[in-house]
């Protein structure tokens, strides 16, 4: 009868474990072009270039996503995909450490750091360090 009841709580806790680190993925779907903002300055560029829209695209996607409490206002990017029209399919901001997106922060999952996102961001002509 012990073991029955180590065994349940055991798989309970890990049970609990598995839902404290849910990863959450974004989902963004043929986006034509993306609106890049930088704080401080107000520079704004458009990326209409397809691989340059689907480099970004691909690695904001692939980023593992755990929900968190927002930890400062501050933000550093802005990322705004846009269809064909124009017409906004998703934003996502990098501020500090975390991700805001669609109303919720988050922090990326361990061993990822938010420089695999503005490293790239980085390079594109018309955003200065």
């Amino acid at each position: 009868m012990k073991k029955i009841v180590a065994l349940i709580l055991v798989l309970s806790l890990f049970a609990a474990l598995a839902a404290c680190t849910k990863v959450t993925r974004i989902a963004i779907e043929n986006p034509a072009q993306i609106k890049l903002e930088k704080e401080g300055g107000g520079m704004a560029v458009t990326l209409t270039d397809a691989k340059t829209v689907k480099r970004i695209t691909d690695l904001v996607c692939q980023l593992p996503l755990q929900a968190a409490e927002a930890t400062e206002d501050a933000w550093t990017y802005r990322i705004t995909w846009l269809d064909e029209n124009g017409k906004t399919i998703t934003k996502v901001t990098l501020a500090g450490s975390q991700i805001r997106w669609e109303g919720n922060s988050y922090n990326l999952g361990i061993g990822v750091n938010l420089s695999v996102i503005t490293d790239v961001l980085e390079t594109i002509p018309g955003i200065k360090k």
